[in-house]
């Protein structure tokens, strides 16, 4: 049996978009690349793909240099020269466009480039499935622009909320991601939360909508307990500082824990990939002692998680349907954690099925409370067990494994309502054991 084709449309993968997003898509992608049942091949912001025809036909993956260019001068510091001829160019494609259909210069040329590219492939192989995996929505363009002449099942991943307006106006981001109303054969979701929503908010078919937890590579050692350390514990937060994660009632309780003699037995360590003076500030002034990092690279960031004894990770009440990829990342290595979050939410159920702490921002001191709950039960060797057995069962749902069995899945599934819908064959299509969690 012939495998399926599937090329990925996803403009961010780390590490030449460095974001959570660019690497949770690398890590999917990474394991994708052992499926039995599939190929899987990546467009991305410098990669494209290449069809050939001679005695055999096949698609590559190849790195473009005219993308990684384009990609470069937009990116380049404004004031460098790179930023400048990049600015002036922009400038002039948005005085001369006709049509709005692209929102500058780069995404001109980048959507252009991989549209050419796909048509090729399309006209030549009909075994071939679309996967576009957003934000940005820049990863539809492609799909969408060819789609009219060249169909084909179509997989659309959100990761997370669209941009939205507070008017009844729609977004860009909105406008793209409803072209694919009609034409996507399904849409896959990190938590069932954020299906539901999405679902609801833009009048997607709920029985197409599907839930891939984030990926994350399988830790061959996951972390445990030394009864022989002594030192203090070290809880450390990785990752971007939201402004609206961090409050001000939990700058208050951190102030609060560190007045006090449990605070002793604990070093804070913030690792920093996206912040600002008010980040640093804010971290001086409510963790007087807290160690932060700057800009350091990722394997030094994962020498850091390696021998961390608990991640904080801090949800915004916007992130209230999300799954946060620092969250699997830690579940993947099997670190406790203390979240901080809000009652009901994709992250509060997942940190408390998973045996960490959650402490909540509306609830009065009760992220005190949990600090201090925390020093105490963290080196207790009952509650260590409990966390053991409680984590397996966790660690087991977002495993390599499970991810590959969800996303082949869901190829299939997206294979046979296409044909199914195109009047091509009588079976209806059916999902192997719908997955909602988390």
């Amino acid at each position: 049996m012939n495998k399926s084709i599937v090329i990925v449309c996803a403009h961010s993968i780390y590490p030449h978009v460095k974001s959570s997003e660019g690497i949770v898509n690398l890590n999917w992608c990474e394991i994708m690349q052992n499926s039995k049942n599939c190929s899987f091949i990546l467009m991305s912001s410098n990669k494209t793909i290449n069809t050939k025809v001679d005695n055999i036909f096949f698609i590559e993956q190849i790195k473009s240099t005219i993308l990684d260019s384009i990609y470069n001068y937009q990116k380049a510091p404004k004031s460098s020269i790179k930023g400048i001829a990049y600015k002036v160019g922009n400038f002039c494609y948005l005085k001369i466009r006709k049509k709005a259909n692209y929102n500058s210069l780069y995404e001109l040329i980048w959507t252009k480039i991989q549209s050419y590219n796909l048509e090729k492939a399309l006209l030549t192989e009909n075994r071939i499935v679309l996967w576009s995996r957003i934000l940005p929505t820049l990863s539809l363009l492609p799909v969408i622009t060819i789609y009219e002449k060249n169909q084909f099942p179509l997989i659309v991943n959100i990761n997370d909320p669209l941009d939205t307006d507070d008017s009844d106006i729609l977004t860009n981001e909105e406008i793209t991601f409803l072209k694919t109303l009609n034409i996507a054969s399904c849409w896959t979701f990190p938590s069932f939360a954020l299906a539901k929503s999405m679902a609801h908010k833009y009048n997607l078919d709920l029985d197409k909508c599907f839930v891939i937890p984030h990926a994350m590579k399988d830790c061959k050692e996951l972390y445990s307990f030394d009864s022989s350390k002594t030192g203090r514990i070290k809880i450390v937060y990785t990752g971007t500082f939201y402004r609206s994660a961090f409050t001000d009632d939990f700058g208050d309780n951190l102030l609060k824990f560190c007045s006090t003699e449990n605070s002793q037995k604990v070093d804070f360590i913030f690792v920093l990939s996206q912040y600002d003076t008010f980040s640093i500030d804010w971290i001086k002034k409510n963790i007087p002692n807290a160690e932060i990092h700057l800009n350091i690279s990722r394997d030094n960031v994962l020498k850091i998680t390696q021998e961390a004894d608990c991640m904080l990770i801090v949800d915004s009440v916007k992130h209230y349907d999300l799954l946060k990829g620092k969250l699997i990342e830690a579940i993947s290595q099997g670190l406790p954690i203390f979240s901080i979050t809000y009652p009901d939410s994709v992250m509060d159920k997942i940190t408390l099925e998973y045996g960490g702490f959650a402490a909540y921002q509306n609830i009065q001191d009760d992220i005190f409370n949990k600090f201090v709950a925390l020093t105490d039960q963290l080196k207790n060797v009952n509650w260590q067990q409990q966390f053991y057995d409680k984590r397996k069962k966790v660690i087991d749902k977002v495993s390599e494994k499970n991810i590959a069995e969800l996303t082949e899945n869901v190829v299939s599934f997206a294979i046979e309502s296409f044909l199914y819908n195109k009047g091509i064959s009588t079976i209806k299509p059916i999902i192997k054991e719908k997955n909602n969690w988390p």
